[in-house]
């Protein structure tokens, strides 16, 4: 994905164990990203959107989502839920969260740099070789055509 977009149809599922059936108003869902191999809870840096309830089914609560990654970079993605108006959060990745949230089992998100107007674009870099080999001829740039000669 660009940096910009949007990615939509993010889901957690909540499991509120001890019920018949989740209130999902006592709960504030999020889900967010931040750089790959970060913990959420120690890197401020992480951003945050909210999740909205999909589907109630007994002890289960669905929601759903969308983010926008306003910049470009490898990052990681979590889900976090807390029962106490935003306090303290329990934080999942992709196998739930009762054996913890782990950098290595989080969501991966590769999202791609767009370059602003006057931006300068580096997409290609050339290496001459060393003009210490005698063996190599030397390079020398031709402006006719844009490539070493």
């Amino acid at each position: 994905m660009l940096e910009g977009q949007t990615l939509s149809g993010v889901q957690s599922t909540l499991l509120v164990s001890g019920v018949d059936e989740a209130d999902p108003a006592a709960y504030v869902a999020q889900v967010g990203y931040g750089l790959r191999g970060t913990r959420p809870w120690e890197d401020p840096s992480w951003t945050w959107g909210p999740l909205e309830v999909q589907q109630v089914s007994g002890p289960l609560v669905t929601y759903q989502g969308e983010l926008t990654v306003t910049e470009g970079g490898y990052l990681d993605m979590a889900a976090r839920v807390s029962s106490d108006g935003g306090y303290t959060f329990v934080f999942g990745d992709l196998d739930g969260s009762d054996d913890g949230y782990a950098p290595d089992g989080a969501a991966k998100l590769t999202v791609w740099g767009v370059p602003r107007p006057g931006a300068i674009v580096i997409n290609e870099l050339m290496w001459m070789g060393s003009n210490e080999n005698p063996n190599l001829p030397s390079a020398t740039w031709d402006n006719g055509s844009n490539c070493a000669t």
